[in-house]
């Protein structure tokens, strides 16, 4: 069962505390979580020695009345990833997408995604999703990224 939650910065790995500081986050902004297990191929349904942990952290924060920046990194325990695409919700109208091709071997990813809305200024909430191969095959998981009021 997936876990989705709002965490403060410093409860984050030193890796993704580094990640969104570079961004130009700080302990004021909100960041959301969500961890899953994904079993080795060729499990059926045995005991397997060891799972392939895939944690999802994003935060968003106001760039201007009608821009958005969603940082993220995505990492994974076990099991390298070999694609990653990102789809940015921002509420029910506009997405906005990236296509990730890491380099061979890579555990973790990290990057960012800004979004346009020029609609009513309103209250927007953020929903990052993620579909991913990794060696030992795909999945798919998505976590908040935080809310906003944007708009004209």
């Amino acid at each position: 069962m997936p876990s989705v939650q709002s965490v403060d910065l410093g409860s984050l790995s030193d890796e993704a505390i580094e990640h969104f500081e570079s961004e130009g986050f700080s302990e004021n902004d909100e960041y959301y979580t969500e961890t899953i297990v994904q079993t080795p191929p060729k499990s059926n349904g045995v005991q397997a020695r060891a799972v392939n942990v895939i944690t999802l952290t994003a935060g968003t924060k106001k760039v201007d009345n009608t821009t958005g920046y969603t940082s993220y990194i995505i990492t994974a325990t076990q099991a390298p990833f070999t694609k990653i695409n990102m789809k940015l919700n921002v509420g029910s109208v506009k997405s906005f997408t990236s296509n990730i091709t890491p380099y061979k071997g890579t555990y973790g990813y990290s990057g960012g995604i800004y979004s346009f809305y020029s609609g009513k200024r309103g209250y927007q909430g953020y929903r990052l999703q993620a579909q991913y191969t990794t060696t030992w095959g795909s999945g798919s998981t998505s976590c908040s990224a935080g809310g906003m009021t944007i708009g004209k």
